[in-house]
């Protein structure tokens, strides 16, 4: 089985609120630049009064995948605190 590689990147909203959105995405190695790249274009157009869909911007022009990430809880009563 391949390993996918993932990329956490961050992504802001429009809006008032200073708040990153992180979106996780698969793809193939080596796209740091590119995606980088492509980040500083989407902010430019957006800043000109664009709306754009950064998501679907990745996906298409990168071929990223983006990844769904789900946290399991866990029942941690059998665990005890450790003590030093």
């Amino acid at each position: 089985m391949d390993t996918p590689y993932i990329y956490y990147i961050p992504i802001y909203p429009d809006d008032d609120c200073s708040e990153t959105l992180m979106h996780l995405f698969s793809g193939e190695p080596g796209l740091d630049t590119k995606i980088l790249e492509l980040l500083r274009d989407l902010d430019r157009r957006e800043e000109r009064g664009e709306g754009v869909d950064y998501i679907q911007e990745f996906e298409g022009k990168l071929g990223l995948k983006r990844v769904s990430v789900r946290q399991l809880p866990r029942d941690r009563s059998r665990f005890v605190p450790i003590t030093t």
